[in-house]
């Protein structure tokens, strides 16, 4: 008998296409992330995305990305955190970039009372982070009470790869989805979540980040074991 996972999948959409699947139970997924930005770009409406998330079979996990960390859309001022508030309701956790904190206040708090799930999160696209300021990040998500602190980062080398281990066996009471971006991705992933990092991220439609595997990929890797 298989030992349970320790960790969840998280699969992406990121296209009109791809919010059609939320009506449908995805197997592979413990949650699906709905990439709202994306979305936006696409010019799928708000009240598209509203309905989808209505009909969902499986928990979703809502993310409005700024620009700054990947994300595809421009942002009008208040924009987003008007729409973060109006799907809400409908969704079952919300990611909230640290840097956006400020911003986004009024949506933390919102969830909060909602008791809606937040993923605290951090995205370092196009180059890496060293470990001075991985600790940094980590110590500033600490003084928020959240379901998941992530930290998505560029990594080019083994030794990158190293420093978010180091991080993750560093603090050992904290809830960590830790990944890479870029070459060290696939490996990355494998290997944080085996030493505890609770989610995986892997697309159904499309890549939502440079290396990112599919959903079917991830899901095969007990198979492999």
């Amino acid at each position: 008998m298989k030992a349970p996972r320790s960790y969840e999948i998280v699969g992406t959409i990121s296209t009109a296409q791809g919010l059609r699947t939320l009506a449908k139970k995805q197997p592979h997924a413990d949650w699906i992330e709905v990439r709202v930005d994306a979305l936006l770009e696409q010019y799928v409406l708000p009240s598209k995305i509203l309905a989808a998330l209505q009909s969902r079979k499986n928990k979703v996990l809502l993310t409005l990305r700024s620009p700054l960390e990947g994300g595809q859309h421009a942002w009008t001022p208040g924009v987003r955190k008007a729409l973060a508030l109006e799907l809400l309701p409908v969704c079952d956790a919300i990611d909230i970039e640290i840097a956006s904190l400020t911003e986004l206040k009024s949506v933390y708090q919102a969830a909060g009372h909602l008791k809606k799930k937040v993923v605290l999160s951090s995205h370092s696209i196009q180059k890496p982070v060293s470990l001075p300021q991985l600790h940094r990040l980590v110590r500033q998500m600490r003084c928020y009470p959240v379901w998941i602190s992530k930290l998505a980062v560029r990594l080019d080398s083994q030794t990158q790869l190293r420093d978010l281990v180091s991080l993750l066996i560093s603090n050992p009471k904290q809830s960590f989805a830790l990944m890479g971006l870029g070459p060290m991705a696939p490996l990355s992933r494998r290997v944080l979540t085996a030493l505890g990092s609770k989610l995986v991220y892997g697309y159904l439609d499309q890549p939502a980040a440079p290396g990112q595997p599919t959903v079917k990929t991830i899901a095969s890797w007990d198979d492999q074991e």
